[in-house]
């Protein structure tokens, strides 16, 4: 990956994130984590449908959701690989339509390709998003009106164990 390119890309994310119109996003969902949940079986895939639920879910619970998705995702087709087995794998109606009306809500952010998927949600779930916000708290307080989980906002949507940047956040040490 180039280092330039992926910081210009993020840089570029952070930027619309911080300066967008429309509601804020109050649930971030990291696609990729999400489709490939309890995938590994046989018949295990990239399951679209599983991101179509939980989007499902968050917007019945009035939360307004993002999924930050890598590019190769998006495509008609692309290569899966899950443990030992590799296999490409081709979208069906169904799954394009769901990419589709992700897109026209404006809820997907597809993430450039040679760029790291989770710096873009692991971003997201930080950002101000200042000029949607417009200065207003995205915190569930305990009382919420519409029963809404209580906690800080934007909430993350992930199963992502972060362990390959753990590494990267410690400070070095001198031995």
């Amino acid at each position: 990956i180039d280092d330039e390119y992926a910081a210009q890309k993020l840089n570029e994310f952070a930027f619309w994130l911080n300066n967008r119109e429309g509601r804020p996003f109050t649930a971030i969902i990291d696609g990729a984590n999400v489709a490939y949940y309890m995938q590994n079986f046989d018949k295990g895939c990239f399951n679209f449908h599983q991101i179509q639920f939980v989007v499902d879910a968050l917007e019945k619970s009035h939360e307004h959701p993002l999924v930050i998705l890598p590019y190769k995702y998006c495509t008609d087709s692309f290569m899966v690989s899950m443990g030992v087995k590799n296999f490409r794998q081709s979208l069906s109606a169904e799954e394009k339509y769901i990419l589709e009306n992700l897109t026209r809500k404006g809820q997907l952010y597809r993430v450039p390709s040679r760029c790291l998927d989770d710096y873009y949600w692991m971003l997201a779930s930080v950002s101000d998003q200042t000029k949607s916000r417009n200065g207003k708290s995205l915190d569930v307080s305990h009382d919420d009106d519409k029963n809404r989980w209580p906690g800080t906002r934007p909430m993350l949507i992930t199963n992502d164990q972060m362990r390959d940047h753990k590494l990267g956040l410690l400070e070095p040490r001198l031995f």
